[in-house]
């Protein structure tokens, strides 16, 4: 993993998969509804489309931290493909549920939430999380020496809590 990508998020990739994992079976436990017909004609298609674009956009930026933290090359085309499967996945699945339809364009509107949820990810959310930990979060050897500085205290040569005979070889000199 690049030292950056779990440092930007603070995520530890085990946890970015499940959360990839949970939500797709958000998704899936919603095209297991039945066709929710409003009689609203075009309203509720655009809401039925509106839907697409969250929940793909979430599972595209869920894949793009993932991909991240797992230090995965070209995070945003993975998920990019990791989406589209998905998205075909799901219209097949809802081909077989009582009222609903698979249909070409929601696997493209699918994709293209994705990609540009990965695509945000990457060039805003990622550079700007990684610069503001950075800035706020040093090294814990850093932290230590400034701690030394302002309380003025010399950390020990060698470990071992500075006692004599203690976790260092004889002879070694032990600051105090």
């Amino acid at each position: 993993m690049p030292p950056t990508a779990r440092r930007a998020t603070g995520v530890r990739p085990l946890f970015a998969w499940i959360a990839v994992i949970v939500w797709m079976g958000v998704i899936f436990g919603f095209s297991s509804l039945p066709g929710l017909d409003t009689g609203l004609g075009h309203i509720n298609f655009g809401i039925a489309k509106l839907g697409h674009v969250a929940v793909f956009s979430m599972l595209g930026l869920l894949s793009a931290i993932a991909m991240d933290v797992s230090g995965v090359l070209h995070r945003v085309w993975w998920s990019v493909v990791l989406v589209a499967m998905y998205a075909i996945f799901d219209e097949l699945h809802q081909s077989f549920v009582p009222g609903r339809d698979p249909m070409l364009t929601d696997v493209a509107i699918d994709t293209i939430s994705g990609w540009i949820a990965a695509m945000a990810w990457g060039r805003f959310a990622r550079p700007f999380l990684a610069k503001r930990r950075w800035r706020t979060r040093r090294p814990f050897a850093e932290r230590r020496s400034a701690h030394a500085e302002r309380h003025e205290v010399a950390a020990p040569a060698v470990r071992g809590g500075g006692e004599p005979g203690v976790g260092h070889a004889p002879g070694d000199e032990v600051i105090r």
